[in-house]
């Protein structure tokens, strides 16, 4: 029995891992199911809400512009670092500007 216990462990191991992987494979169908996911995950994270916006939008659908806006207000946050604030900030407002929704 001794003999086969790193056999063992090592299978289940793997095991472990496929399983693991066939779950992160039905997460990531596509972008829209990954970031939705994503945003369920880390809901405080603006890059998150960022691209999860903009899988909405390329999608046409009424939640992106929801997103954007939160993705927004996520980088006013005290935990989000100044560069990835003003990178999301400039990022929404392309986003936006792109759309018509500003000028």
């Amino acid at each position: 029995m001794r003999r086969h216990l790193p056999v063992l462990v090592a299978i289940s191991v793997l095991l472990a891992c496929a399983w693991r992987t066939h779950q992160q494979l039905q997460v990531w169908q596509s972008d829209l199911t990954l970031w939705a996911h994503a945003a369920t995950i880390a809901p405080a994270k603006p890059r998150v809400a960022l691209n999860y916006g903009v899988s909405l939008l390329a999608r046409d659908e009424a939640q992106a512009l929801q997103q954007l806006v939160r993705a927004y207000q996520l980088t006013q946050l005290a935990h989000v670092p100044q560069w990835d604030a003003a990178v999301t900030q400039r990022a929404v407002a392309v986003n936006l500007l792109a759309t018509g929704v500003i000028r």
